[in-house]
């Protein structure tokens, strides 16, 4: 019954290629995002996966930064810049980073912080809105999530 199982889900891969409620599911996200931030001074940050856009927002955001070692196979390993815990503000905790330019951002996330813990003495906040890489190789779901989502972004 699992061969069967298997074969079955194996088959339905490759006739609906696209999940239609993953889509939603990212889409909903997007739409969420951005109603976040309409009215709001936002620094978008786009470009391909594993240019540092969530490591830049993290930086910029107040975290802790650290230079790890990452092992991926026996005695190889690559450097991977993280953020140490405890993380400065909440909202921080859903931003991921990848050693490997894998692609941990799914949909356009917000992350809204004092301008005085950029700038000292600065008054109000500043909204910074991680993307999900360009060229990334995560799916259709995320193409299209992330399409709305920089649309929605740029809109308001």
């Amino acid at each position: 019954m699992t061969t069967a199982r298997n074969k079955l889900i194996k088959l339905l891969a490759e006739v609906r290629p696209l999940d239609i409620a993953e889509t939603q599911y990212l889409v909903d996200k997007t739409i969420e995002a951005s109603k976040l931030i309409q009215g709001q001074e936002i620094v978008l940050f786009v470009g391909p996966t594993g240019a540092g856009k969530t490591t830049t927002i993290l930086f910029l955001s107040g975290a802790e930064l650290v230079l790890e070692q990452y092992e991926y196979a026996p005695g190889k390993s690559v450097p991977h810049i993280t953020a140490k815990e405890p993380l400065k503000y909440e909202a921080m905790r859903p931003l991921k980073t990848s050693p490997l330019s894998k692609s941990e951002t799914r949909y356009i996330y917000p992350i809204s912080i004092p301008v005085r813990d950029i700038i000292p003495g600065a008054s109000g906040n500043i909204t910074f809105c991680d993307a999900a890489g360009s060229g990334d190789l995560a799916g259709a779901e995320v193409d299209i999530a992330n399409t709305v989502g920089l649309v929605n972004a740029l809109a308001k």
